[in-house]
């Protein structure tokens, strides 16, 4: 009896050692689904939107976003929808900054250098 202590001591051990837990079955592992790839371009072409070339990345993460939406919806077994719409929403928000920003940009501009055709006496 003293024996069968010991190998059961000894298995437990090594079960642990091998990095397994030793109250989780295996047998019914269940993979997680796998994330739709085309939410997560949308979500870094937005990203990067927010702080560089957002009149170019920000169009093109809105059409990434509702690309992803919609594979989604042909294939609920993926996840990523809240990544979708996240980039969607980043996507709107640095197109809108970046245009802001280049009609800033533009009238300064236009006041700053006098034309030729238009001087005050």
């Amino acid at each position: 009896m003293m024996d069968d202590e010991i190998e059961s001591e000894n298995c437990a051990a090594s079960v642990h050692a091998a990095g397994a837990h030793p109250y989780r079955s295996t047998a019914f592992a269940v993979e997680p689904d796998p994330p739709c790839p085309e939410a997560k371009t949308a979500l870094v072409f937005a990203i990067t939107g927010l702080f560089c070339f957002g009149i170019l990345l920000g169009p093109l993460a809105l059409r990434m976003g509702q690309r992803a939406r919609q594979s989604l919806v042909e294939n609920p077994e993926m996840t990523g929808i809240e990544m979708a719409d996240k980039a969607m929403v980043i996507g709107k928000i640095a197109l809108g900054l970046h245009l802001i920003l280049t009609f800033l940009v533009l009238v300064g501009l236009f006041f700053t250098f006098p034309r030729a055709g238009f001087r005050c006496l």
